[in-house]
């Protein structure tokens, strides 16, 4: 028998996994939108951190339906990376893959230099950034 239990020790009798992939279609429900950025051009450099304690939090990245960094451990000196959106509303998301050694998942994000926006998304649900072009 398989079981998972929360955070609070509650056991559960349902097996539930996540498997993104290059052919995974994004369900609305696993993510919530916490903010929207309008950009001018359909390239768009995205700066990532750890806001936190750097623990190990690990972070896999979406724009649309298309995995753009997978598995990325992130630290408190950041990177930026470049990519490219599509005209109208395109979804930034943030899957949690671990929470480190210190929960909960702590990210913060830049799009363009434009303002800082916080993220925490969980094992059970992503956060999201609509970029509009």
């Amino acid at each position: 028998n398989y079981y998972t239990e929360n955070e609070y020790g509650d056991i559960s009798k349902k097996l539930q996994l996540r498997v993104n992939s290059n052919c995974s279609n994004i369900d609305p429900g696993t993510y919530k939108v916490v903010d929207t950025v309008r950009v001018s051009s359909n390239i768009v450099s995205v700066t990532l951190w750890d806001d936190g304690q750097e623990d190990g939090d690990i972070v896999s990245v979406w724009i649309n339906d298309i995995v753009v960094l997978d598995n990325y451990v992130l630290t408190n000196a950041g990177r930026t990376f470049t990519f490219q959106v599509q005209p109208g509303n395109n979804k930034l998301i943030l899957f949690a893959i671990n929470e480190g050694d210190v929960g909960p998942n702590t990210a913060a994000i830049t799009i363009n230099n434009s303002k800082r926006i916080n993220l925490s998304p969980d094992l059970l649900r992503g956060e999201a950034i609509n970029i509009i072009f």
